[in-house]
């Protein structure tokens, strides 16, 4: 399962969780269209996903280019990608 769809998954699941103690008896699946529509918002206003391997991207890149990657790594910065996957 992508992040994504963790995260889809997790905001769905507290939805419900909610509506039950209102009462409600709806799936989870249910929640899925509003918990998209939380996400794409969340992804509007910049949130994003810390990539899991944040070195992965360097295997490809030039020497000075990995050395410039790997300072920035060290100073702090992260890889990140979109909380919302663009189809």
């Amino acid at each position: 399962m992508a992040k994504q769809e963790e995260i889809r998954e997790g905001i769905a699941i507290e939805l419900q969780r909610a509506n039950a103690l209102e009462g409600g008896n709806k799936s989870i699946s249910d929640y899925y269209p509003l918990a998209q529509r939380i996400m794409q918002k969340q992804g509007s206003q910049g949130v994003v996903i810390k990539a899991e391997n944040q070195t992965i991207w360097l295997l490809e890149a030039s020497e000075a280019y990995k050395k410039g990657q790997s300072d920035l790594l060290k100073a702090g910065y992260v890889a990140v990608e979109p909380l919302i996957e663009v189809e």
